[in-house]
């Protein structure tokens, strides 16, 4: 086994630790929901409800098209719905991940390739989001299909060009977001002058019309023209950066590299030591969320800028050096691809999370291979030390989080001869579900007297415009003691969904989550 091979198993056998007995987390209930309809009929898969915003509502209303789900009913036929199955069935497309990731910096034939594994396959973009959700299988397939188009232009064009059309299309059935690759990669073959294989672009073509015939046979509409809309605000800019900014360490090397001389290092050394002060006095003197929420999203938003503007005038230079040398480049199907996933979650995301900038973190790494190199090796090494350990803290909190909502139903007193009821959804809603309480529906409560309502308050779920509607009282509160595995906060879910005024984390002495037990009195 080679050395390179040897880090891919000591990576994917780290991330599989780390996530093995991760309890069901953010999106995963809604997935195993729906892989649960497919089971009990194919043929009702997009008609099925899922109440996961308070009221039941058909699978095709929502974002995404099936074929991950399908995988998962058909692997929870014979696996079951166990946590540890689930994520090693997951772990499956990690290490395609970490595999496909390899072969891309080995046909570009980058100079820091074991750095850039390490800053992938330990980062905390993909440490975090190894869920049961389609972000990974997501990242494997557009990396196969980036090897491939790379791949086209040394030999056997044609079959190298549409094997990457294919894994698009396959992915295209998992999340619309694949859209735009489609677009680059047909890009990339007019740039390249590559005209003849053009036509491939039908092959995810075919495959969305099928898709869409099939669409309207099921349930009468076409899904990809009913998924909700998002338009344009200024605003996701700056939480896109916000996201980046969070999850990138590298940005220190970049920056180095670029003013690159003594000074620059040194400076740069000195504000990891600073950071690493910060957090030991964030420790020992806390300060509220309130009251350092704006600081971090601030941090975070500025290091993003960090990230980008090295990559950009990188770029830039090359494109003025030579173009023609550049059109002819492996970089060229980097950038390109870069640019088409940047746009699209800038323009079409309804919001901002670290599973959309997971989707460019390979292509970022690779884009900053040169910046690595003119990086101070020492600074880089801290890069990558600061970087895995960021990942393994902000991983065991996120553990933590997932793992509040399992526990909980454990620790309520709740009457066994009675209706509970309970609202919200994330995992909660898989373990509540599991622990005999009913679901309730908002829009139409169900609830009499001596009935029992279960509310998470962290957890979207209007409880309160259903206790208004009722005499009830509180009859017990269920909390998780702050403590050191959650210092660096994700419990405010940012990692999954970021806004301006919502940091992806922060550090934090302050407790998961509180539920509340009511009791219906009329």
């Amino acid at each position: 086994m080679s050395r390179q091979n040897s880090l891919i198993f000591i990576i994917f056998l780290i991330l599989t630790i780390i996530n093995i007995n991760k309890a069901f987390h953010i999106d995963d209930t809604f997935h195993l929901e729906a892989a649960k309809i497919i089971q009990e009929d194919p043929s009702n898969s997009l008609k099925g409800k899922i109440n996961w915003y308070g009221t039941p509502e058909p699978v095709s209303t929502y974002n995404q098209p099936i074929l991950f789900f399908a995988a998962l009913a058909l692997f929870t036929k014979y696996a079951g719905f166990s946590e540890i199955a689930l994520h090693l069935f997951m772990s499956v497309f990690v290490l395609l991940s970490l595999i496909g990731f390899v072969k891309i910096i080995r046909q570009v034939k980058l100079k820091n390739q074991s750095l850039l594994l390490i800053l992938f396959g330990l980062s905390p973009a993909l440490i975090i989001n190894q869920n049961v959700m389609t972000d990974i299988p997501l990242l494997a397939l557009i990396l196969y299909s980036c090897y491939f188009a790379l791949k086209a232009q040394r030999l056997n064009k044609g079959f190298n060009y549409l094997l990457s059309f294919l894994f698009l299309s396959i992915a295209v059935l998992i999340k619309y977001t694949v859209l735009p690759f489609i677009g680059a990669l047909g890009l990339i073959i007019i740039l390249r002058r590559d005209f003849k294989y053009l036509w491939y672009c039908i092959v995810p073509l075919v495959t969305i019309i099928i898709w869409s015939i099939w669409n309207y046979i099921d349930y009468g509409s076409i899904h990809i023209l009913d998924r909700p809309k998002s338009s344009f605000h200024p605003k996701i800019v700056t939480s896109f950066l916000m996201c980046l900014g969070a999850i990138s360490p590298f940005s220190l090397s970049y920056i180095s590299a670029i003013y690159n001389g003594k000074r620059i290092n040194r400076a740069m050394m000195i504000l990891v030591a600073v950071l690493v002060l910060l957090v030991l006095l964030f420790y020992l003197f806390p300060l509220s969320y309130l009251e350092q929420k704006l600081w971090f999203v601030l941090a975070f938003g500025l290091n993003g800028c960090l990230v980008l503007f090295p990559i950009g005038k990188s770029v830039f230079n090359k494109i003025m050096a030579s173009r023609k040398q550049f059109i002819n480049s492996d970089l060229l199907v980097i950038y390109v691809y870069l640019i088409a996933i940047t746009a699209f979650i800038i323009l079409f995301a309804p919001f901002m999370a670290t599973r959309h900038v997971l989707l460019l973190l390979p292509f970022l790494l690779i884009a900053g291979d040169e910046l690595l190199s003119k990086a101070h090796i020492q600074l880089n090494y801290l890069v990558v030390s600061l970087s895995v350990v960021l990942g393994v803290l902000l991983g065991i909190s996120d553990w933590h989080f997932a793992n509040f909502y399992r526990e909980a139903p454990k620790h309520l007193h709740l009457p066994e001869n009675k209706n509970v009821y309970f609202t919200g959804h994330w995992g909660w809603q898989w373990y509540a579900a599991l622990n005999n309480m009913k679901q309730l529906d908002i829009s139409r409560p169900q609830l009499q007297t001596g009935d029992y309502l279960v509310c998470p308050s962290n957890v979207t779920s209007k409880a309160q415009e259903v206790l208004d509607k009722f005499k009830n009282k509180e009859v017990q509160v269920y909390t998780n003691e702050a403590g050191m595995a959650t210092f660096f906060y994700v419990s405010n879910a940012g990692l999954y969904a970021s806004g301006n005024r919502n940091p992806v984390w922060c550090l934090l002495k302050a407790p998961v989550d509180t539920i509340k037990v009511y009791e219906i009195i009329e």
